[in-house]
């Protein structure tokens, strides 16, 4: 019986026992398992804050998508306790407050995540659109280096050049002066290492091509005949006028200078031409100068040649009858500053009779300052236009301006002075000679054969004073007439011309001096938009004495002829 009692107090002990062991574990677990998900929040935490903003976007998005997924892992494990038996209320609050503490932390993480990433792609973006700005910047530079050519002249005539379109000829044996051959269009910059560069610079085109030719402070002196030569290679006409010397004569026995004009029509017949611009850039004055015995120019074209830029160039001739531009085709001076020299200047003998521009086309004036000091024509070509900037031409032998067919001043201020000859000349428009121009041959008796065979002042400022003149003044045979008054004063004396005297001419308006020539002359002709037709203008001419003279208006043309004894 004793028996049956212990062992049942021992089962009953048992039993006691397991249970109080399954109730230890079940308020033990919910703790451990709160525990576990603070650490893995902490876990979470450390991940989510690893990116940072110079990490690519790709690793910030990927590290926002495991913090989420760590976070809610963190919240299962929380709410799934293991024991079916009911948690404390101490536990439940516990639990509830690292849900809400895990999800909220969690969030800001992904929100704190998102704007990283926005950031990183805006930073990113700009980054990409200052590189490429850049880029863009670097090829805009690196194009225009390369489309420049640099040439540098040196020592002893020599030059030197990285283009194929670039040909250099040293001088060698008893030559002094070296050659560059520019042997196709493009945009080339010419500087010099030395003060004075001995040699040539030569252009070889076909007419289809253009060229930029840009001087910086560069001096060029050579004894070739020319400085500046530019070819067209289109053209198979014989050249050897260039580098002849006055000794040549032509076929027919005339001097050298009948000899070029006559080589030099052949050339001209051809229409097309290169375009080729001499530029000289702001700041900068070049020099170019020939002493050699030939007439074919400092500078020779037979291009649609462009005198430009806002610095300044002079050319010279220094030697016999050599003139400074000789021109085959258009010949047009646009901002630069330009002045042109002839041997020989300053004397009233025509001892070379060189001329500034000699031009088998037309020579234009767009802009700047021009001045030419010659002993010859100041300017010889077929058309002169002035539509803007200053002129100042002065022979002291010959004419100022000698044009074939016609004068034509839309704007400018245009001055020519030829004490002995012509200041303005329009060969057509005098019908007193023989004309030879190109391939055609309009004899004086043929008279006026074109309307646009004229001398027209249609705007800017003209002064003209010579022995002689061509005059703005409308003719039966021309329907065409200034549209800008001028006045034309002469002095009138018996005998010949030559009897006549040379007078300071003074234009009087309200008694005040309204224009006056510069130099005594037999001829004075001055336009401007200030004169009124219907304003009485008296002159006063002055030579030891006065003799006095009042100007009468024919349309736009006032005339006044000043009698002197």
């Amino acid at each position: 019986m004793n028996i049956k009692r212990a062992l049942t107090v021992i089962i009953a002990a048992s039993m006691i026992c397991s249970t109080l062991v399954g109730c230890a574990q079940n308020n033990t677990e919910p703790v451990d398992a709160s525990t576990k998900a603070a650490s893995t929040e902490e876990v979470t935490q450390s991940q989510s804050t690893e990116p940072s903003t110079t990490q690519k976007i790709e690793d910030s998005t990927e590290d926002t998508t495991e913090s989420t997924e760590q976070s809610t892992t963190a919240v299962t494990t929380t709410t799934k306790p293991t024991s079916t038996t009911k948690p404390t209320s101490t536990t439940r609050a516990a639990t509830t407050r690292s849900i809400k503490s895990t999800t909220k932390k969690s969030t800001a993480k992904k929100t704190t995540a998102k704007k990283t990433t926005a950031k990183t792609t805006k930073k990113a973006n700009v980054k990409k659109v200052t590189t490429t700005a850049s880029k863009t910047t670097t090829t805009v530079s690196t194009t225009k280096q390369e489309t420049d050519i640099k040439i540098t002249l040196g020592k002893n005539g020599s030059a030197t050049c990285d283009s194929q379109n670039v040909s250099i000829n040293a001088p060698s044996g008893l030559e002094t002066d070296g050659a560059v051959y520019i042997e196709k269009g493009g945009s080339y910059v010419i500087t010099s290492s030395v003060d004075d560069w001995h040699g040539q610079i030569v252009i070889k085109l076909a007419n289809t091509e253009q060229a930029d030719i840009r001087f910086e402070n560069v001096n060029i002196s050579t004894k070739k005949a020319n400085a500046i030569k530019i070819l067209d290679t289109n053209i198979t006409a014989e050249r050897s006028f260039i580098e002849a010397d006055l000794s040549v004569t032509s076929s027919t026995g005339t001097d050298g200078d009948n000899a070029l004009q006559d080589q030099m029509k052949e050339v001209a017949k051809i229409q097309k031409a290169p375009n080729v611009d001499l530029s000289f850039p702001t700041g900068t004055k070049s020099t170019f100068k020939t002493g050699a015995n030939s007439m074919s120019g400092v500078i020779y074209n037979e291009s649609k040649l462009t005198i430009k830029g806002n610095g300044a160039v002079e050319i010279t001739a220094t030697t016999n009858r050599n003139n400074t531009i000789c021109s085959t085709k258009s010949v047009t001076f646009k901002n630069v500053n330009a002045l042109l020299t002839t041997p020989g200047y300053g004397s009233a003998s025509a001892l070379s009779s060189a001329r500034g521009i000699f031009s088998f086309s037309k020579v234009i004036v767009e802009s700047g300052n021009l001045t030419i000091h010659s002993n010859g024509d100041g300017v010889r070509c077929e058309e002169f236009i002035s539509l803007g900037g200053v002129t100042n031409i002065h022979s002291t032998a010959s004419d100022g301006i000698d044009a074939d067919d016609a004068i034509n001043v839309t704007g400018g201020k245009l001055t020519a002075i030829a004490l002995n000859k012509s200041a303005f000349k329009v060969r057509r428009v005098n019908n007193q000679e023989s004309i030879n121009a190109g391939d055609k041959t309009i004899e004086a008796k043929d008279g006026i054969t074109k309307a646009d065979h004229t001398f027209k002042i249609d705007g800017g400022t003209v002064a003209g004073e010579g022995k002689n003149m061509t005059t703005p003044k409308k003719r039966s045979d021309l329907q065409s007439l200034s549209k800008q008054p001028c006045i034309y004063l002469r002095s009138a004396a018996p005998g010949t011309e030559n009897a006549k005297l040379a007078l300071v001419f003074n234009i009087y308006a309200d008694n005040s001096v309204f224009a006056s020539s510069s130099n005594s002359c037999i001829k004075f002709l001055y336009s401007s938009s200030s004169i009124d037709t219907s304003k009485k203008y008296t002159v006063n001419g002055h030579n030891k004495k006065d003799y006095p003279g009042e100007v009468v208006f024919a349309g736009n043309f006032g005339d006044c002829k000043v009698t002197t004894v």
